[in-house]
């Protein structure tokens, strides 16, 4: 159980960053077309 644990939070973490690094993207992508 406690291997799971670790797993599912490391998986979560990919997750959170995946979607910080998707949207800070499209933050960028839209400041650089407007710029």
């Amino acid at each position: 159980p406690e291997m799971r644990d670790e797993i599912t939070s490391i998986q979560w973490l990919g997750f959170a960053l995946t979607e910080a690094i998707v949207f800070y993207a499209f933050i960028f992508g839209l400041i650089a077309f407007f710029l």
